[in-house]
């Protein structure tokens, strides 16, 4: 009985963070044009309020659920 117990109280712990865990996202965001790197351009998880800007160089960094 102890043992069933504990089993299940560890696949519950180890599933809850299984699906706590983010992806980070990261990259460049350039011009169609000229591909000159764009600053300031704001970059939105689909769906959430996760939003974060292009640096000076054009580049970003954006922590993500694992299904956006």
């Amino acid at each position: 009985m102890r043992k069933s117990i504990f089993i299940c109280c560890l696949l519950f712990f180890f599933g809850s963070i299984s699906f706590a865990q983010n992806l980070t996202v990261s990259g460049t965001v350039r011009s169609a044009r000229d591909s000159s790197m764009l600053f300031g351009v704001s970059i939105t998880e689909k769906g959430k309020r996760n939003t974060v800007q292009t640096d000076n160089q054009g580049q970003f960094t954006i922590s993500v659920a694992p299904n956006a």
